[in-house]
């Protein structure tokens, strides 16, 4: 499954999973925001679909504007850690036999999160 995570400023390409996210120099995702914690969430892939899991980050883990300890994640989603806002895009796996093999939702950074 690839992810791209977008931001206003910057697109991030994940070609492998699980994908954790943090500031920690062993986080497959580094995040330069001292509000995201070093080991702040994980990625993981569940019947073909994408899930975030909060690590036990401080501030927490939000999609969507709300904080979730775990949730399955639909391609444009907005998901918010500390003070990093991105948007998750992805393919479902094809091997996956519930929903459709691709789902493309245009993202917006547009309004309260």
């Amino acid at each position: 499954m690839k992810v791209e995570l977008l931001s206003s400023h910057s697109q991030i390409q994940i070609d492998r999973l699980p994908a954790s996210i943090g500031r920690s120099a062993q986080a497959s995702v580094q995040l330069p925001d001292p509000e995201v914690s070093r080991h702040h969430c994980l990625l993981v892939q569940r019947e073909g679909v994408l899930v975030i899991r909060d690590a036990g980050s401080t501030n927490g883990t939000f999609v969507n504007g709300l904080r979730v300890g775990e949730a399955v994640l639909a391609s444009g989603d907005r998901v918010s850690l500390g003070q990093t806002r991105f948007c998750v895009l992805y393919q479902r796996d094809a091997s996956c036999s519930r929903g459709p093999d691709s789902i493309h939702v245009p993202c917006s950074f547009a309004g309260p999160e």
